[in-house]
């Protein structure tokens, strides 16, 4: 994956929280985008996806490379590579990419709704974390609201790693709704997490189905936590789905959104 951004800087790492936001953002894309083009059961053939290629990637990324030139004076971009003053772990983590997308599903009209919708949503969130997270607005219900988001999505994207087993993904998937869906805990999560479903995915085909499905992750995730195991089968690829579609709806919902400083989802999806 290769991220392109323009940024301004005087010197080696004031912008580097940038560059992992953006970084992050855009994981997160392409793996909604791969649950959203799954949904129909139709997986790309190993033999035809380039995850299987020998080309001898490696997670050891240490540092990245600016090119830099002078607007106006016709001179060739001068490159310097910077190394990154990010942890490791963090790193290996963003680029773990554990998701296969078909270019071929991608081009279809439905796909490119859901992507101009995903992208869409992704940046409010993203200039919304960079306004009053980085930026420090004062405003303390947009900074909270925020920070949660942005971590909803990072438990989002933990669901998919590579070395994940299920049980793994299951209680990251579970987490993800909780923080995106609720503002803190309250007896009856689970029934509060399957209503807000269903408030996000009203009118959608098979909303039943999405309930059902994200209902069973989280008593699955409170099985795994007190027993240790995995006991009863789940539908990870629907809730992933339906984690998808209840997160732009919210960001959807934010641009409209007069802040409020006490239970801001709640007030969000009028529940």
């Amino acid at each position: 994956m290769l991220v392109k951004l323009i940024s301004y800087s005087g010197d080696m790492y004031e912008n580097q929280f940038v560059y992992t936001l953006k970084i992050r953002m855009a994981v997160s894309s392409l793996l909604m985008l791969h649950a959203l083009s799954s949904e129909t059961g139709d997986e790309v053939e190993r033999f035809h996806s380039s995850a299987h290629v020998n080309n001898f990637e490696t997670l050891d990324i240490r540092h990245y490379l600016i090119g830099e030139a002078i607007p106006g004076q016709g001179r060739a971009i001068s490159t310097r590579r910077v190394p990154m003053n990010v942890a490791p772990l963090e790193l290996a983590r963003l680029s773990d990419l554990a998701a296969t997308i078909s270019t071929k599903k991608l081009a279809t009209s439905r796909m490119k709704r859901l992507e101009v919708r995903v992208t869409a949503a992704l940046g409010v969130i993203e200039r919304g974390y960079l306004r009053h997270v980085h930026l420090t607005t004062r405003s303390k219900a947009e900074n909270r609201l925020y920070q949660r988001l942005v971590t909803a999505l990072d438990w989002f994207r933990a669901s998919f790693g590579s070395n994940k087993d299920e049980a793994d993904a299951v209680v990251s998937l579970a987490v993800a709704f909780e923080t995106l869906l609720t503002d803190c805990y309250k007896r009856g999560v689970a029934d509060h997490i399957e209503r807000r479903v269903g408030i996000c995915l009203k009118g959608v085909p098979k909303v039943g189905s999405y309930k059902r499905s994200v209902k069973a992750i989280y008593y699955a995730r409170s099985e795994i936590v007190h027993s240790g195991s995995l006991g009863q089968a789940v539908n990870l690829a629907r809730a992933r789905v339906a984690f998808s579609l209840c997160f732009c709806e919210v960001a959807q919902r934010l641009e409209k959104w007069t802040p409020v400083a006490n239970e801001p989802i709640r007030d969000l999806l009028d529940d």
